[in-house]
């Protein structure tokens, strides 16, 4: 099969700002995770780390 890269990525709304994650080969999440729902896992928690970046630049960009 293919071996599609996964890019884990977050919008914030407020200040319209996107955050994308390095992608990640698939064959990589299948090794490291194994499940799928583990591998959503990981995912989502990575996406919200993402957005916790944002809302951090948000916030310095207001004490500036």
């Amino acid at each position: 099969g293919l071996d599609i890269p996964v890019v884990p990525a977050y919008f914030n709304i407020n200040n319209r700002m996107y955050v994308f994650d390095k992608p990640i080969l698939y064959s990589e999440l299948i090794e490291k995770y194994g499940s799928r729902n583990e591998i959503s896992n990981y995912i989502l928690n990575r996406i919200n780390e993402l957005g916790d970046i944002t809302k951090e630049v948000q916030k310095s960009e207001k004490e500036a």
